[in-house]
């Protein structure tokens, strides 16, 4: 066969409504990426493609240069993958970017087809899409499309990301909040509608982990929510505000998560870049936004979306006057003494970006001086004639003083300190008081004599500290945000699920200590780390406390870390697993626990399962469970506590009198133990309360809640409610 008779190798369809200048930028877009056996289709019919390949475009729509050549590659060099999606990004009618991306970054099956994914990101084997058409497809403006790959994924096929082969999406108009209404009624008519079809077998698979529909209206209603505030719409969201759901609903999600869908939302309607220029929002208007936020009680009710419109509009957060953070600092550093040398004790880099070791630097020294800090111990990564050569003149004067004057000691070490060699270096140094934190840590002389007069008063215990963030406007306690900016928001305006973030940047305690071996496998500074650390002490036995509230430690940092990418996730991984490995050897003998940490496995989420329908790892749960340290004031510690709600007859209604304090428990930290009886189809709690018209708001608080426990008695084996009353029992026994 000739190369001119030879099958295109993909076919690209051009859909949408016809604009003749648009049209010819698309087709050029096309032609462009460099494919050889590409064949070109202008229309909705998908029938006639004829590649082994098929990817879509918009009319109004572009690729990027050489994101069919990505697709592609991706995907013969992966013969088991048959679909593909990447991130879509916005433009203008000019082509400029307007900083906002339509994206789903991880692999998506039909469980997750409930959030939108653009069309024009996706390419996929030409064989899943026939006997499908865009021509039926009744979704509204970019949604139309997204139906179309819910019914591919419903096939069972998995679509992989890829970030290479992205494509632009044009905003051509601005919607009027008619259009805007029709839209989203389409997405729950239509899209959703479909989706959440009976007929849709896997839906009710007890394998599946698919969303309530009631989450994914809520889903678009947030979407809608966001519109229509920026968009001058607030008699809309008043009126949406008086679902209590939908309020819980978006108190479950991250400031970063919303940052986003506003900068989406504002990107759609006012056609502005407010991530790179946001002199193109008028000061006028984004005032009004944050004054009708405000009028609509948002500080009270929903406070992590105020605080994303604030920082997408860099205005500060709303603050009332009842309370300051001076307020929160209990205990005066007067007089307080101790019997043994008070050391610091951090790790140093001398490899890096010359900006993060001139911030380091000055931090060490500003901790050298601080009163109360008898020794600052720096295992350092490299000599420190490369450090001093490094720093500025007065800088290194002040290092080479520090050092001679016996306050600061350099000891060497060839790459990143795990936690075991950091608190066996502490144990060198003979009965100490010790603080273990890292290099951007700066502890003031106010926080060393509060954590004296804290822990002597408290009988010693660890401190595990969640840090304060320095920032322009003021110190402000770490959020669940990884990487800066850090929210500017005092600790009582804070929903439950941006409170008690981890983020324990120092750790306090007594030498000499016994540590876990297998804290040798947990490295400073990576993500998890400072869970898996309280957790790990815990189960040797030792009380962690976390007086944040009453002792500020500043953490001094701009610098952006990834978390979320392939090497956060993989370090989380390592840390749960060195957990997993202690508790298994610490209660490897024991005749209940040791039994039940073996068999997890018989764990699920529709009959037994410990912590919430998010929680998706048992071992993870447990992790968290033993890990997280709740904030608190010095000398407030309140001891573990449980409830036990019992629900008979698959009727919820009556526990309404114990579902009412289900948000106070929460709010409490309390462990919640749920038995159930009579709900034939099982289902998790949260799942069952979200679902029901009255208790909607009392379920959304639930799916990230680990410290909980449900069992449906009559629906659970005998295996699994064993080693499920194991583990509560376990984990009451370590948190007491």
């Amino acid at each position: 066969m000739t190369a001119a008779t030879m099958p295109p190798l993909i076919s690209v369809v051009i859909h949408g409504p016809i604009q003749k200048s648009l049209l010819t930028q698309a087709i050029e877009s096309v032609s462009t990426q460099g494919i050889e056996h590409l064949e070109l289709l202008i229309g909705d019919n998908i029938a006639a493609a004829q590649g082994e390949y098929i990817a879509f475009l918009a009319t109004t729509d572009l690729f990027e240069p050489g994101a069919l050549k990505a697709r592609l590659n991706y995907l013969l060099s992966n013969p088991d993958t048959d679909l593909i999606h990447s991130p879509v990004k916005l433009i203008n009618m000019d082509g400029n970017d307007l900083g906002a991306v339509i994206t789903r970054p991880k692999a998506i099956t039909f469980d997750a087809a409930i959030n939108p994914i653009h069309l024009s990101g996706v390419m996929g084997k030409t064989k899943l899409f026939r006997g499908l058409s865009l021509s039926q497809d009744p979704a509204l403006g970019w949604y139309q499309g997204w139906w179309l790959f819910a019914q591919v994924l419903s096939s069972g096929v998995r679509s992989e990301y890829i970030e290479q082969g992205g494509a632009q999406h044009r905003v051509c108009q601005t919607q009027t909040l008619y259009l805007e209404l029709q839209r989203h009624q389409a997405a729950l008519d239509v899209v959703l509608g479909w989706i959440y079809a009976p007929g849709h077998t896997v839906i009710t698979n007890p394998g599946c982990r698919f969303p309530p529909f009631t989450v994914a209206t809520r889903l678009r209603e947030l979407s809608m929510f966001i519109w229509c505030l920026i968009s001058g719409n607030a008699h809309v969201c008043r009126s949406m505000m008086e679902n209590s759901g939908l309020v819980a609903f978006i108190n479950t999600w991250l400031v970063k998560s919303l940052r986003d869908e506003i900068y989406l939302q504002l990107a759609y309607y006012y056609q502005v870049n407010l991530r790179s220029q946001p002199e193109q929002l008028a000061q006028e208007t984004k005032a009004t936004i944050v004054q009708h936020a405000m009028v609509l009680g948002l500080r009270q009710q929903a406070p992590s979306l105020l605080l994303a419109v604030c920082e997408c509009f860099d205005i500060p957060y709303p603050q009332e006057q009842t309370a300051t953070l001076a307020d929160l600092n209990d205990i005066a550093p007067a007089s307080v003494h101790t019997s043994s040398p008070w050391v610091l004790i951090t790790s140093f880099r001398t490899h890096g970006a010359a900006d993060e070791i001139q911030n380091c630097a000055q931090i060490l020294l500003d901790n050298c001086g601080t009163a109360g800090i008898d020794q600052v111990h720096v295992l350092l990564e490299g000599p420190p004639s490369v450090l001093e050569n490094l720093l500025a003149t007065a800088q290194a004067q002040a290092l080479h003083s520090y050092r001679e004057s016996g306050k600061l000691i350099f000891s060497p070490i060839s790459s990143r300190p795990d936690y075991k060699t950091l608190f066996d270096y502490a144990n060198t140094l003979g009965k100490v008081s010790a603080a273990i934190v890292n290099a951007d840590m700066r502890l003031t002389e106010t926080a060393v004599h509060q954590m004296n007069a804290g822990r002597a008063a408290d009988g010693h215990p660890i401190y595990a500290l969640t840090r304060w963030n320095q920032t322009k406007t003021g110190d402000f306690l770490q959020g669940m945000q990884a990487h800066p900016p850090w929210p500017q928001w005092p600790p009582d305006a804070r929903h439950y699920f941006e409170k008690h973030c981890l983020s324990y940047d120092c750790y306090v305690f007594d030498t000499p200590i016994s540590v876990p071996p297998e804290l040798a496998s947990v490295s400073m500074a990576t993500y998890g780390c400072d869970t898996a650390i309280a957790a790990m002490l815990r189960t040797e036995g030792y009380p962690i406390h976390n007086p944040c509230l009453s002792i500020q430690t500043l953490h001094l940092d701009e610098k952006i870390r990834d978390y979320a990418g392939a090497q956060g996730q993989q370090d989380l991984s390592n840390n749960v697993a060195a957990f997993g490995a202690t508790i298994m050897r610490r209660y490897a003998q024991h005749p209940i626990y040791a039994h039940s940490l073996q068999q997890l496995s018989a764990l699920d989420k529709q009959t037994a399962w410990l912590g919430g329908p998010g929680n998706s790892d048992v071992m993870h749960t447990i992790f968290l469970n033993l890990g997280a340290t709740p904030w608190t004031k010095q000398g407030n510690y309140p001891p573990f506590s449980s409830i036990h709600i019992t629900i008979q007859d698959g009727n919820l209604d009556t526990a309404e009198e114990a579902l009412a304090n289900i948000l106070v428990a929460i709010e409490r930290n309390l462990f919640i133990h749920w038995e159930l009886n009579g709900f034939p189809q099982g289902g998790h709690i949260a799942d069952l309360l979200v679902n029901h018209p009255r208790f909607e708001a009392i379920g959304y608080p639930l799916f990230r809640y680990q410290w909980q426990a449900m069992v449906h008695r009559d629906q659970a084996s005998a295996k699994a409610q064993q080693v499920l009353d194991g583990l509560c029992k376990m984990i009451a026994e370590m948190l007491c």
